[in-house]
């Protein structure tokens, strides 16, 4: 079995918007252990570029729906609809339904595509993690070392 690739987007400059990428840099210590993480700030159509050839992929984005700040939310990204309000403040020019759609169409869909948000609190310029979406990435973190461990199992 290959390594899951794990992609986190966003932007170091929009607080909470970074989420993706804080998940990434901890399980940088994971790296090499069926796991090979990225980070992306180009949004959804850079992940089009990891996926290709990939058979297990896991993204995770921050996302601003309304909800509790730093809830999490897990889809899998393949079978699963995913509210388009749950990514609809993102800087991104391409949003998950369309890169999926087009990976889809160019034969470039990983095997298994797990997809995480949290939900984010503060996304002004030059501010960092809000503390509740900073407890998430640490959630969000010990459910991807789970799940593929669990994958690496099986």
């Amino acid at each position: 079995m290959g390594d899951t690739l794990v992609v986190g987007l966003g932007s170091t400059f929009r607080g909470d918007d970074a989420a993706g990428l804080a998940v990434v840099d901890r399980l940088r210590k994971s790296e090499g252990r069926g796991l090979r993480v990225l980070a992306e700030t180009r949004g959804w159509a850079g992940v089009l570029d990891h996926w290709t050839g990939q058979d297990d992929a896991i993204v995770v984005d921050s996302a601003q729906s309304g909800c509790s700040p730093g809830r999490v939310w897990r889809f899998d990204g393949l079978t699963e609809s995913i509210p388009e309000r749950l990514f609809r403040t993102s800087t991104h020019a391409v949003g998950f339904g369309e890169a999926v759609g087009l990976a889809g169409s160019l034969g470039r869909l990983p095997r298994k595509l797990v997809v995480f948000g949290i939900e984010g609190e503060a996304f002004e310029p030059g501010s960092g993690l809000s503390p509740r979406v900073e407890a998430s990435v640490e959630k969000v973190v010990d459910l991807i070392l789970r799940e593929c461990r669990a994958h690496n199992a099986g």
